[in-house]
């Protein structure tokens, strides 16, 4: 209610200084005043536009204000500040009587239609299942569904997805490590890998599984059964825990999906098809602010498949397919939000950790080069949990089993106070 009366009388004032418009408007940011003095809300929007206005900040900002629907039962006054700001003050009527208008709202208080029912996917979590939740899954999990619900309450279509990375060399070694101790459990002779996870949650599913169906299948040395048991227990685990912590999902997505349905080659086809492959050794397209000599550390010798993202803002040309013919990670990145928007998703918005950082233009630049609208992707990174102990740092490492899992958060803390403390800190 509040904000789409300020949004309206904002859309008014610029209509009638010659600035309508819907991509203006969408410049506007309000904020609550530091200095309760300046009033209850303020606005840079006038700086934001005084170059399309082609007047000073203050005198556009002045205009704004003169613009201004004023109606007397709401607004006190609307005021420049500063070198161009407009602050708006409500009057004690108004204030006086929100909290009764709230309560009788109820829970559609703050709620509104602004989303036009546009279908969104907020893709949140998405951790390997090569192991239980941890501290920064619960972080991701807690930003994830505030975003979903928040979403929804201003009027999208929003639904929360995890993507499951089950396609890789890191859950087949999940596999390799879960036969191991299968074979230590019922004595036969068999070496722990090298990179393998060494948890005791390993252990555990060991005990759980059939010793007759597990010593069968170290005989057949079939250690996709053991994979796949690890898997569903894994991913088992992992919905329970984001469940109960409160974070929900309309789809549990599976990279195997994506090859098994044909969805990789599709797009490798779709991108030749647009011209925006090339086989070649290295990349013909490097951006002149990358170090020279960079590209050959990240290329094959060999001759391989690029994608041509740096002609969309990326500092050079990917490889997408290897010269072995295996596709890199980035192929089914690309597949997968192909596959998002043939879903009918309008706009998507992935959480990613920290490490990702430097991936975001490649795959943005990947999805442009599909043909894929700008705005189709967010991505929003969510910081790293730091724990403290008898205030020395803890550290974490799945493969070494030596971290501090949702669940064990969700049993010392509880999960709304995990998830408001997450909350309130950027």
């Amino acid at each position: 209610m509040v904000w789409t009366q300020l949004t309206e009388g904002f859309r008014v004032a610029l209509e009638r200084v010659g600035l309508g418009g819907p991509e203006r408007l969408a410049r506007l940011e309000l904020a609550i005043p530091r200095d309760a003095t300046h009033g209850d809300w303020t606005t840079n929007l006038a700086l934001l536009l005084a170059r399309d206005a082609g007047k000073p900040p203050r005198v556009l900002a002045q205009a704004l204000a003169d613009a201004f629907p004023r109606d007397p039962q709401l607004f006190e006054s609307v005021e420049v500040a500063g070198p161009g700001f407009v602050n708006v003050r409500y009057t004690p009527r108004f204030l006086d009587a929100l909290p009764a208008a709230i309560r009788a709202a109820d829970e559609r208080f703050g709620r509104s239609e602004s989303g036009g029912d546009v279908a969104v996917q907020v893709e949140y979590v998405s951790a390997n299942p090569t192991g239980p939740l941890n501290v920064v899954s619960a972080r991701a999990a807690a930003v994830g569904a505030a975003l979903v619900r928040l979403l929804n309450a201003v009027g999208y279509r929003a639904s929360g997805e995890f993507y499951v990375n089950d396609a890789g060399r890191q859950v087949d070694l999940l596999g390799e490590s879960l036969a191991a101790r299968c074979a230590e459990r019922i004595g036969v002779p068999r070496p722990f890998p090298e990179e393998g996870y060494r948890g005791t949650y390993v252990a555990e599913i060991a005990a759980e599984l059939p010793v007759e169906e597990a010593k069968a299948a170290l005989e057949r040395g079939d250690t996709g059964w053991f994979r796949d048991q690890a898997l569903e227990r894994m991913l088992d685990w992992q919905r329970k825990d984001l469940a109960e912590y409160g974070a929900e999902f309309s789809r549990w997505f599976r990279e195997s999906e994506l090859h098994a349905t044909g969805a990789v080659g599709e797009t490798l086809a779709e991108l030749t098809a647009r011209g925006m492959t090339y086989r070649a050794r290295q990349p013909e397209t490097v951006s002149g602010d990358r170090p020279p000599g960079r590209e050959a550390e990240e290329t094959e010798l060999e001759e391989a498949t690029f994608l041509r993202t740096a002609r969309f803002g990326d500092d050079m040309d990917r490889v997408i397919v290897r010269s072995n013919g295996a596709p890199t990670y980035l192929l089914p990145d690309i597949a997968y939000h192909r596959n998002k928007r043939a879903r009918g998703f309008r706009h998507v918005i992935d959480l990613w950790g920290p490490d990702h950082h430097g991936y975001v233009p490649q795959l943005k630049a990947a999805l442009l080069a599909l043909g894929l609208e700008p705005d189709f992707l967010d991505v929003l990174i969510v910081q790293q949990v730091n724990l403290l102990s008898s205030g020395q740092a803890v550290k974490m490492s799945k493969r070494a089993g030596e971290f501090v899992t949702l669940r064990d958060l969700m049993e010392d803390v509880g999960a709304d106070c995990a998830k408001f403390f997450f909350l309130m800190r950027s």
